[in-house]
């Protein structure tokens, strides 16, 4: 028995994970009836699946596609946004180890061949790339496709930065520039546990309470920059908008979130839908006199008893380059996406409502907003009547 392709150390089970075994036994079906390659699927060392495959009519090799039993044993996705925490981790992975056996006749033999211990993330590699090793590709522990100059907003609470913390000597520092190009205050960041996701929140008015800033080095600050160990800066200039910016935060390629602010003109809509029943217009008392109202209100020949509203919301950006476009596409792909309320402090789930996304560029369209919408996904019903 020999295993001919496996999938890489670091896989998706968002994608394909294949497994692909050969046999000689596979080709003399008379000594061997009814052969079949079987591979069993461990997780922390516990049996989860058993899998069969019959060998494919052209080589006589099996087939395995393992990605949709280890999807189960990853970590579940879900946003953590506690505002009192600067740091925040995921797990986003799952060891796993495959061992091969085959079955003939009546009997099943197990485990002739064990493949080596490998680990599966929540990633994702659009084809045709599958092949990928997203987690691979972080080279400077950030997770994440943004560029590494952006803009943000003073008033933001949230500017949400994930890395991947398995990075060797990568350590991550944030600070706050003055418009002289000096650093004003920064802060070491710890990374916690290995082998996963750390999120930090580096929004302004973070930095305004982390770092103490007086109200001089509030109206100073030009930049947040952010260092990992000297070996990479990324860079968010702090721009004011005489508009609130609303914060997105979304899953990313890379199992992980992370968050922008839109801070140009926003628009909020209702879309109401009503429910109405057919009445007579009229009513009979006891005495037989016909009234067609009652106490000044008309009854009418249809009257509504119930509203549900669709709530959605119209974004504008400040002017993208052409990395902050390409970065931003990740937001429209995401199946998870989140709107932070001033309202209530809290983040609300939404979808975006767009379907279709230009990657413009200044080269054919000259620097330009991103203008989109997003639906709130509850929707709430008014009174009944």
């Amino acid at each position: 028995m020999t295993i001919l392709t496996a999938p890489g150390n670091e896989s998706s089970v968002n994608n394909e994970m294949i497994f692909v075994t050969q046999d000689a036994k596979a080709l003399d079906p008379v000594t061997y009836p009814n052969y079949k390659y079987v591979i069993d699927v461990y997780v922390d060392g516990d049996l989860k699946a058993r899998l069969r495959a019959t060998p494919d009519p052209v080589y006589s090799l099996g087939k395995f596609d393992v990605s949709v039993i280890l999807r189960d044993y990853v970590p579940a996705y879900g946003l953590k946004a506690n505002y009192a925490n600067t740091t925040e981790t995921y797990d986003i992975n799952v060891a796993y180890t495959c061992k091969i056996g085959e079955e003939y006749g009546d009997t099943l033999y197990t485990n002739l061949v064990t493949d080596s211990e490998r680990t599966c993330y929540k990633t994702y590699a659009p084809r045709p790339f599958l092949d990928s090793d997203v987690i691979g590709t972080i080279t400077d522990g950030i997770a994440s496709n943004m560029p590494m100059t952006m803009t943000g907003y003073k008033s933001e609470k949230w500017k949400i930065i994930p890395t991947f913390s398995n990075v060797t000597g990568v350590f991550f520092t944030y600070g706050v520039i003055g418009s002289d190009g000096s650093l004003i205050s920064d802060e070491d960041l710890p990374y916690s546990g290995t082998n996963n996701i750390n999120q930090f929140n580096v929004g302004f008015q973070k930095a305004i309470a982390n770092l103490a800033l007086d109200q001089s080095d509030i109206d100073d600050a030009a930049t947040v920059r952010i260092d990992l160990d000297g070996l990479q800066y990324y860079y968010i200039n702090l721009i004011c908008s005489k508009y609130t910016p609303v914060t997105l935060a979304w899953l990313n390629p890379y199992g992980a979130y992370e968050s922008q602010s839109f801070g140009l003109v926003s628009k909020k809509q209702n879309q109401v839908s009503r429910k109405e029943f057919a009445q007579l217009p009229y009513q009979v008392n006891a005495s037989g006199v016909v009234g067609y109202d009652s106490n000044g209100v008309m009854y009418g020949s249809k009257k509504g008893y119930a509203s549900n509203v669709k709530v959605s919301l119209s974004l504008t950006s400040h002017l993208l380059t052409d990395d902050e476009y390409t970065w931003l596409a990740d937001l429209f792909n995401s199946p998870d996406v989140y709107f932070f309320s001033t309202t209530l402090d809290r983040w609300a789930p939404c979808n975006i409502a767009d379907s279709n996304y230009e990657y413009r560029t200044y080269k054919n369209s000259r620097l330009k907003p991103l203008q989109f919408t997003i639906n709130f996904t509850d929707e709430y019903n008014s009174q009944y009547l």
